[in-house]
């Protein structure tokens, strides 16, 4: 034997043995998509925590009822843009940058409204800023948690989760923000500064918490794509619009006209009941609106099950409840019967919020999920406007005849969804274009 025989012989037996098996990696993609849900209530916390403050800003820097009121209005005029160009923008660029952009958007946004104290003008920027950054959001975070979760391990047992969960971070940051304002507001020195210090904090969490997920859309979401070869998960109806316009355009507007009028009409038409703890009940209203619409998450699943349209048909119901509850808590001018309605209207905007997510994901074609999402939300907030038109007509006509017309107007909404769940995806599409995990209804 050579001397490289006999140094191999001298070698440990261990050095000739098989390499050890590698452990095997964690599941790719578990609680990646809980993650970009969760940052919806950091983003959506910037929609209420001004809110509350309105009656402060009259009253410690003497704003006029018009300004302060402008400066409550622009927020629409920015959420609308944010939300129509978030779905084209995140189909581009991706959903993390969009994501990203948001989060570090509405952290501007609170800092820009804290500087408003002194500089009024930058309450508008504020609000703006807050506008554009939840309707990116919205949109994208969405769209993100749900792609994130079709690579997870645990998809497979139901893919309407990711929709359920940014419902509930969406309601969450609504909730909790106006309570917490006016809980600072009440009882803190410089209330027009420390009501933002928690969103700020919020910002912080949200981008550590996605700054390391993955890209699942534009270039760096195509060429890392590793979802299963076949028919997409979001197959739905092809290019068609005429479902989405049929079963979802309808109960849309109703999604926010909802929780509106239970924490910004109703606290308004009982305040004369209230004295000195106007701000606190409006805070309370806040939190108990969004929040009753948030704990309706576990039956909009159940309803699902049974069939695609009983949401929003509960849903829609339950709004009409409210209306008529709180036109009721209108005429006793009750604060108790008027915070009633108040959770009602709001478990009719979870109902129905749930089902305008799932049924549009359901609907939407390949490649379109965002750009109908986008829309979605853009009809949602549409009902946004519904205090300001409340308003108008409160000016010639009584407030409880108003709120009792509107609830058989609710329910007339549901006359386009007639037809039965069978035919809940559209009677012009072919059943099959329906992916298998999207809850399509049983033939």
């Amino acid at each position: 034997m050579g001397e490289k025989g006999r140094a191999l012989g001298r070698l440990p037996n261990t050095a000739l043995a098989p390499p050890p098996e590698k452990t095997p990696e964690a599941p790719r993609g578990r609680g990646e998509w809980r993650r970009a849900a969760l940052a919806l209530v950091a983003i959506g916390w910037t929609a209420n925590e001004f809110t509350v403050l309105l009656d402060v800003y009259r009253q410690l820097l003497g704003l006029s009822q018009a300004l302060v009121i402008g400066a409550f209005a622009v927020y629409v005029l920015g959420i609308v843009p944010g939300i129509l160009l978030g779905g084209p923008v995140t189909d581009r660029l991706g959903r993390k940058k969009v994501v990203v952009g948001a989060i570090v958007t509405s952290g501007l946004s609170s800092l820009t409204l804290m500087a408003g104290s002194e500089v009024t003008a930058l309450l508008f920027a504020g609000r703006m800023l807050a506008g554009l950054a939840i309707g990116a959001a919205m949109t994208s975070a969405a769209v993100w948690a749900r792609e994130l979760h079709e690579r997870a391990p645990e998809s497979a047992g139901d893919p309407d989760r990711p929709a359920r969960l940014a419902s509930v971070c969406l309601s969450a940051g609504f909730a909790l923000s106006g309570l917490c304002s006016a809980l600072i507001a009440q009882w803190l020195p410089h209330p027009l500064l420390l009501a933002y210090v928690p969103q700020l904090a919020l910002t912080a969490l949200a981008l550590a918490g996605v700054v390391r997920l993955p890209e699942t859309a534009g270039p760096v979401g195509r060429s890392h794509n590793v979802g299963p070869v076949g028919r997409s998960r979001t197959a739905g109806t092809g290019g068609s619009v005429r479902p989405f316009l049929r079963y979802v355009l309808p109960v849309a507007p109703w999604v926010f006209a909802a929780p509106t009028l239970g924490y910004v009409v109703l606290p308004h038409l009982v305040a004369d009941a209230l004295g000195e703890h106007v701000l606190l009940y409006s805070g309370l209203a806040i939190l108990v609106t969004p929040g009753a619409g948030a704990l309706t998450t576990p039956l909009a699943r159940r309803l699902a099950a049974r069939s695609p349209l009983a949401p929003g048909v509960t849903g829609m119901a339950t709004v009409a409840a409210g209306l008529l509850l709180g036109a009721c808590a209108v005429q006793r001018a009750d604060p108790r019967t008027a915070l009633a309605a108040s959770a009602v209207l709001g478990c009719g905007y979870g109902l129905c919020a749930v089902y305008g997510l799932t049924r549009t994901a359901q609907l939407a074609g390949p490649g379109r999920l965002a750009a109908r999402t986008a829309a979605y939300w853009a009809l949602a907030y549409a009902g946004f406007t519904a205090p300001f038109l409340f308003d108008l007509l409160d000016r010639t006509l009584p407030a409880a005849g108003i709120l009792l017309a509107l609830a058989p107007l609710c329910l007339a909404s549901l006359l386009p969804l007639a037809g039965g769940a069978d035919r809940a995806i559209g009677q012009d599409e072919p059943r099959d274009t329906i992916g298998p995990t999207q809850g399509a209804p049983p033939t």
